[in-house]
């Protein structure tokens, strides 16, 4: 076969070989150029660290130095911050702090210093080594940071103080032996073997057989002494001498110290004393009799009918800058008011009064409705009143608030009013005749408290088992101004020592021919007694005419020979504990004066009437409440040891124990009160006239 091949131009290909020869050409020769030329060198800006090693100073160098160096490298501005930082040194106390920012120039290396203030303190820290920390930070510029931290130390460097001594304290007389009528007694406590600070140590006295407020006096404070200071302290302890024989017994209390402060320690810290009893025995003595007891005379109170002195209660004396005066409550223009008034001469009457407190109880017992009485504490300066609500607010009712105290300004006004206190489980209705002092021999022979409140005697609703007492009641309390008002006095400290509440409803034992669990009071036999069922009628209208029912209870003579209460009979505001302090009058005894229904007593138009009244003295013997107290006699068997009419004296020249109608205590013995400065009894008989102008009349008798 024959092939045709096209003529080909060649030129133009070869030309551009060599074109691309020449360009090669060119491409290595360039190659050979960039070959040859030097990279550029990174700047360098170098380190910087702490070249100071961790490092312990005195505290006493006052600065020390920390060296910073840069290096390897000084391109650029530079620079680091530093500070300190607490360890167990701290800034403002053990150094001063030191802050700021090293700096350095383009191509400049070498070493800045950090300069910081260490401060000596001058206390001796036990040979302490504190310690804190330097740092570098926040570096600028691209300088690298190595080895930021130096550790500092401080060495205390004070030299150890000689050892604190403080001290002991002692009581010198760890034994004392007093008689009771010493007066005080010194304890001496003494600061010895040491005297560096000031130190204290409290001190105070502690019951043994001695009681404080009975023996001595509770003591409680603190002693100190100042720094450099030692020597002997004294505690003061009065002893109170109690004027009553206790068989030349020795008690004892103790001083103790405690908490001492200051770094004082006690040694010894105990004070036993012992109060030696100083009285003598006391003389043989008896109990008041009808033949101590002596009429002096007697004065009478101007009375008013328009003005209702309010059945009458409330009447004792005081002496004022040693005047003997009288005061008892009046009942007008809706308010209790107090008069007192002067002694007049037997046989003259009072018509003007000395001075008037007015609306004397407030808000307490204000008010017709309520048996009330008066006293005044000598011991206190002040005026207590009891009083027993006639008619309570809901039958059974037993309202135990009966006490109210007060002090009498010379303006008429009143002040430091405290109360109602209460008597729990006892109330008013058995203890309105009033609240007399404990001698304090019964008080300390006894363990009982400081007042005797009570004395007995009828109230309305008795048969609804309100609780009054158909004979005496006599009770002690401890001194109810401690308490908050409107208390009640706890129940521990009310020691009921004489009690005919059980007998009051009950039936009479005169079947059993002697009491067992019961009774009522005693009194003479002439009484008539219709209301323990003795008058089968309901409320009549006319007297009764025929003796009463068979099956009548409470009628006298009892079986024993002695009458015994009735309704109506009441001790009223009659009750005097007559001995002293330290139980030795020759002649004492607790009196009562009661009045007492006579003839026929019976229920008739919805009230109480009776025939006439009599009066009778009655003594009774504390040892028997004693007895009472220590659980070996009844309460309800606390009866007179002596007793004796006084009719004939109270009616002479006088309407006294007349007819009565109601319970109330006009023409009754109605209040009494003792002056022991003159040994007289007063006995006060409210509206001893039946006519205006209504008098009230006083007797006064002398009790050997």
């Amino acid at each position: 076969m024959l092939n045709i091949v096209e003529k080909v131009d060649l030129d133009p290909i070869n030309s551009r070989l060599e074109n691309l020869e020449i360009l090669c050409q060119n491409l290595d020769s360039r190659i050979t150029v960039l070959e040859n030329v030097e990279p550029p060198i990174p700047p360098n800006y170098g380190k910087v660290g702490i070249i100071t090693p961790n490092i312990v100073v005195d505290e006493n160098l006052v600065t020390t130095i920390i060296q910073v160096e840069r290096f390897e490298g000084s391109d650029g501005s530079v620079s680091v911050a530093y500070g300190c930082a607490d360890g167990t040194a701290k800034a403002g106390i053990d150094y001063v702090n030191s802050s700021g920012v090293l700096s350095w120039q383009p191509n400049e290396l070498g070493i800045k210093n950090i300069t910081v203030s260490i401060i000596d303190d001058s206390i001796y820290e036990n040979n302490e080594t504190k310690n804190f920390s330097v740092n570098l930070s926040n570096p600028i510029g691209g300088v690298v940071l190595e080895n930021s931290v130096i550790n500092i130390g401080i060495k205390d460097n004070e030299v150890a103080p000689p050892p604190v001594n403080n001290g002991q304290v002692r009581i010198n007389n760890t034994v004392v032996n007093v008689s009771e009528n010493v007066g005080t007694v010194t304890i001496q406590a003494e600061r010895f073997n040491g005297s560096d600070g000031a130190v204290s140590v409290n001190f105070a006295t502690i019951n043994g057989t001695a009681q404080a407020g009975i023996d001595y006096v509770n003591m409680i404070g603190t002693l100190n002494w100042n720094a450099t200071e030692i020597g002997v302290k004294n505690i003061i302890v009065p002893i109170n001498d109690d004027l009553i024989f206790e068989n030349n017994e020795t008690k004892n209390f103790t001083v103790n110290l405690s908490n001492p402060t200051g770094g004082l320690i006690i040694n010894g810290g105990t004070s036993t004393i012992g109060i030696q009893d100083n009285e003598l025995p006391p003389s043989p003595r008896s109990l008041i009799s009808q033949s101590d007891v002596t009429l002096l005379g007697t004065f009478d109170i101007q009375g008013n009918a328009a003005v209702d002195l309010n059945y009458g209660m409330g009447f004792t004396h005081r002496y004022d800058n040693g005047v003997l005066k009288f005061m008892c409550y009046t009942y007008n223009g809706g308010n209790l008011q107090l008069v007192e008034f002067n002694k007049p001469s037997f046989g003259n009457t009072i018509n003007v009064v000395s001075r008037n407190w007015g609306n004397i109880n407030g808000s307490f017992h204000n008010g017709p409705g309520y048996w009330r009485n008066l006293w005044w504490d000598t011991e206190k300066d002040g005026l207590w009143s009891t009083a027993g609500g006639d008619y309570p607010d809901a039958a059974g009712l037993i309202d135990p608030k009966t006490l109210v105290f007060r002090k009498l300004n010379s303006n008429g006004t009143v002040s430091g009013v405290r109360g109602i206190f209460g008597i729990p489980n006892i109330g008013g209705r058995a203890t309105y005749g009033g609240i007399r002092k404990v001698p304090q021999w019964f008080q300390a022979q006894n363990g009982v408290g400081k007042y005797l409140v009570g004395f007995g005697g009828y109230t309305s609703l008795m048969a609804q088992t309100l609780k009054s007492s158909m004979g005496p009641f006599f009770a002690t309390i401890s001194d109810p101004t401690v308490l908050a008002d409107n208390a009640n006095i706890p129940i521990n400290e009310v020691h009921v020592l004489a009690d005919h509440r059980s007998g009051s409803t009950a039936n009479d034992w005169y079947g059993l021919g002697t009491p067992s669990t019961h009774d009522r009071g005693v009194r003479n036999t002439d009484v008539i007694n219709y209301f323990d069922g003795g008058d089968p009628r309901n409320n009549p209208s006319t007297p009764p005419s025929v003796p009463p029912v068979s099956g009548a209870k409470w009628l006298s003579p009892s079986p024993d020979g002695l009458g015994r209460w009735v309704w109506g009979d009441s001790n009223w505001g009659c009750g005097e504990w007559i001995d002293n302090d330290a139980g030795t009058r020759s002649k004492h005894g607790i009196i009562t004066v009661g009045t007492f229904y006579s003839g026929k007593a019976y229920y008739m138009t919805s009230t109480l009437w009776c025939d006439r009244r009599t009066a009778e003295i009655q003594v009774f013997n504390p040892a028997h409440l004693a007895e009472v107290k220590a659980g070996t006699r009844a309460p309800w068997n606390v009866k007179p040891v002596n007793r004796w009419e006084i009719t004939d004296i109270m009616k002479q020249g006088t309407n006294a124990l007349r007819a009565r109608n109601g319970a109330g205590v006009e023409g009754a013995a109605s209040a009494t009160t003792f002056d022991a400065t003159t040994n007289t009894l007063y006995l006060m008989c409210f509206w001893a006239m039946n006519a205006n102008p209504w008098n009230c009349r006083v007797y006064a008798f002398q009790v050997s």
